[in-house]
């Protein structure tokens, strides 16, 4: 593996680039430095879409942690979304639903929360907490696709107090 670098030309605009020089300056950190942690963190963020054998249910993970990003700042819609982790899945049981995908793309969409909740408690039924809707959705997704609540919740009576 080389450690090679290559100059790369980015557009930003005048207030991001002023939150890079910002922060930079009080990690105390070159501009450059904190570009390199920015996109080393997002690319191990999206590597499962990197990786060639995750597709369909698999990707439930990844969309749980990066698809509001995606979908917000990349203009996914639901039928690209859809391409991108239901093509190649042959079995209908690994595929992940379209409208569980507009979920997904909804939560990307800040100005549709009600609507998401709506359809959300629809599907679910029961009830959303609408100051989480992330966590319901996450709740939603795994019981339905991974057989269970996500590892990173933790229950209070899984709770011990020492």
């Amino acid at each position: 593996m080389s450690n090679k670098k290559q100059n790369v030309s980015v557009r930003l605009s005048e207030s991001d680039i002023k939150k890079i020089k910002g922060i930079s300056a009080r990690l105390g950190v070159k501009d450059s430095e904190l570009f390199r942690y920015i996109i080393k963190n997002s690319l191990s963020r999206l590597l499962p879409f990197q990786q060639n054998g995750m597709s369909g249910i698999d990707l439930i993970p990844a969309l749980l942690d990066s698809g509001k990003d995606l979908t917000q700042h990349l203009d996914i819609d639901t039928e690209r979304l859809d391409r991108i982790v239901n093509d190649g899945v042959s079995d209908e049981d690994r595929q992940v639903d379209k409208g569980d995908l507009d979920f997904v793309t909804l939560l990307g969409n800040n100005g549709s929360h009600d609507y998401l909740t709506f359809k959300l408690r629809e599907s679910r039924g029961s009830a959303v907490l609408e100051n989480d809707i992330d966590g319901s959705l996450k709740e939603y997704l795994y019981s339905k696709y991974l057989g269970g609540e996500p590892v990173t919740r933790l229950n209070r009576k899984d709770l011990t107090v020492y």
